[in-house]
């Protein structure tokens, strides 16, 4: 089998991997010098084009203010926005204590700290991006079965669905995007360095009984942590002549409880899982009228000892996995994205987009970003997760200098704006 040459191979077609592609390929199309790039994925990838209205189980996605920055700057801003719920204030509280906090974004003259979007809506706005530029290219419905080191970087053996090989290709340079389960991971003999939070993530989307407001809630309980993340109200359509759309106000949840409590909370009844949910979390956002479908998955904080090594790159969750109620994980990885596509945007000669030179000098521009960032969220876990009176008590006075201490509120508040110790062009 003819084995077809690349400078760069981006495995994963997922957000993280379709937003590196488009970097690349806009940077190249405004000049400089060209690589052969390819996006390999085992999904069938399509045009994107349904309705403008998800459905209500839509799954979506906290976008930071740095990752508005970094769609206006990849011109796609536009396309999200409208289906786009802002955040534009955050509540913080301890289940059973006194303790609270506020952050309002007109207060620190911010239009919003940040947005929820459905992933539908930032696949389908990515994708048709993707497809305006002429750069990189895509290999849809193919998955990378084996992955070998050569001297000039890494020979890669693609097969179909049925695990029937299609082609070969060689890459200077190979970005894995993969997922945090990643085969690939496993057969380069990346090591990572796992904390088993022990609980799983309860996720699903909730009607309300009242508009949101555009709150982001944060609760923390004895059992875990909760968000409550607003969205944009879901529309029903009636087909029937004459009738008027209905509009249902709704929220995302991500409740983590105890591993061992997850199985129950999928096969409670929805009104007995509403009512559950409702003594948990109270009345400040109304009555829960509505849940959708509910997933779980098991939580780790999960970090690539190993991100980069000549001509390969460890990137998004195949780096790095973080607690999903800080709502960081998917914009972390972005920002990665963005300064690995700086990065190899600057080398003059294609043989150095996989040189450890270029790579170290990515991974040291994020080094910082991805510390802060990891330590704060997974920090932030394990303080609101003690059970210790003393500390719970810590606790409140510490959510209360949040409303009082400028310099406290603002550290906070950089960090869920993901911009905390970072002055990259995108912020």
């Amino acid at each position: 089998m003819l084995t077809e040459p690349y400078d760069i191979v981006i495995v994963g077609g997922g957000l993280v991997g379709l937003s590196l592609a488009l970097a690349i390929g806009q940077a190249q199309q405004k000049g400089g010098l060209r690589l052969k790039a390819t996006v390999v994925e085992p999904f069938p990838m399509t045009s994107h084009e349904t309705g403008a209205n998800p459905s209500f189980d839509a799954r979506s996605t906290a976008l930071s203010y740095s990752t508005e920055k970094i769609y206006r700057r990849l011109g796609i801003w536009s396309s999200v926005e409208s289906q786009a719920a802002a955040i534009q204030r955050i509540h913080v509280s301890d289940k059973g204590q006194w303790g609270a906090t506020r952050l309002i974004a007109s207060d620190q003259g911010l239009d919003a700290y940040g947005h929820v979007a459905p992933n539908e809506i930032l696949g389908k706005a990515l994708y048709q991006a993707f497809h305006q530029q002429s750069q990189v290219k895509l290999a849809a419905s193919q998955k990378v079965s084996s992955l070998e080191p050569t001297p000039d970087g890494y020979r890669l053996s693609l097969c179909d669905s049925k695990g029937l090989p299609t082609r070969e290709l060689s890459a200077r340079l190979v970005v894995v995007t993969d997922g945090g389960r990643s085969n690939l991971a496993e057969q380069l003999g990346i090591v990572y360095k796992t904390s088993d939070y022990q609980q799983n993530a309860v996720i699903a989307n909730v009607g309300l009984s009242r508009a949101h407001e555009n709150i982001a809630y944060e609760r923390f309980t004895g059992d875990g942590a909760m968000a409550l993340l607003p969205l944009v109200d879901y529309v029903a359509r009636s087909e029937a002549v004459g009738e008027s759309a209905s509009r249902l106000h709704r929220s995302a949840l991500v409740w983590t409880v105890p591993s061992r409590q997850a199985p129950g909370l999928l096969e409670l009844n929805e009104e007995a899982f509403l009512s559950r949910l409702q003594s948990v979390f109270g009345h400040r956002a109304g009555r829960f009228i509505r849940v959708g479908e509910r997933h779980t998955y098991p939580l780790q904080l999960k970090t690539s000892l190993e991100q980069v090594r000549p001509g390969l790159v460890m990137l998004g969750n195949s780096a790095h996995t973080l607690h999903p109620v800080a709502g960081q994980g998917y914009n972390l990885a972005l920002r990665d994205a963005m300064t690995l596509a700086e990065c190899l945007c600057q080398v003059t000669t294609a043989e150095q987009v996989g040189s450890l030179e270029v790579l170290n000098r990515y991974y040291e521009m994020q080094r910082e970003d991805q510390s802060r960032t990891i330590l704060g969220s997974d920090g932030l876990l394990k303080i609101f997760g003690s059970k210790s009176s003393m500390l719970r008590k810590a606790r409140s006075f510490g959510l209360v200098s949040l409303n009082l201490l400028g310099p406290v509120k603002s550290h906070f508040t950089e960090m869920a704006m993901g911009v905390s110790g970072v002055a990259r062009e995108w912020q």
